[in-house]
């Protein structure tokens, strides 16, 4: 760590600062976009899979009825596989009764030795920080992916408001 003015050490620096810092051949840089763009993911899944309170169907079917085209948030080729993975440890988790029980750290050791799955540990992290995703849900600038910019027909008008 490096010596601030006062003799005191300085505070490491952001992640999102360290852009010519490398980690496994990559820019930090890198896994930072593609921690964003994998919580993203969570989020939007949250958001098209929840359920409309009088019909039971989700937004997704409900946008796929009335014939919405439904763009998938970007994920980088090199960390698509933990969009499967967070999924499916993410399913061992179950509830509370107060709440989705979160995918920590041992839940994921478990899973991988259940599944014979090598999790490397930037792999782990970026899981667990979509577990954070998860426990926050949908957010409120996904709203903004409602199809605004269209015609509204009549059975588009239904399906997106009932």
């Amino acid at each position: 760590m490096q010596q601030g003015s006062g003799g005191s050490p300085d505070p490491p620096l952001p992640l999102h600062r360290t852009a010519d810092r490398r980690f496994r051949g990559r820019p930090v840089q890198f896994f930072v976009e593609l921690t964003d763009q994998l919580c993203r993911a969570v989020r939007h899944t949250l958001f098209l899979a929840e359920r409309d309170e009088k019909s039971g169907i989700t937004r997704r079917e409900s946008w796929e009825e009335a014939g919405v085209e439904i763009e998938e948030p970007e994920v980088y080729d090199a960390g698509s596989h933990l969009v499967e993975w967070f999924w499916d440890a993410d399913s061992l988790c179950g509830s509370t009764g107060f709440g989705l029980v979160p995918l920590d750290a041992l839940r994921i050791q478990a899973w991988a030795g259940l599944t014979g799955t090598t999790v490397e540990p930037w792999e782990g992290r970026i899981l667990l920080e979509m577990s954070r995703a998860r426990q926050q849900g949908p957010q409120e600038d996904l709203q903004s992916e409602a199809p605004v910019t269209q015609a509204i027909n009549p059975a588009m008008f239904d399906a997106l408001f009932g």
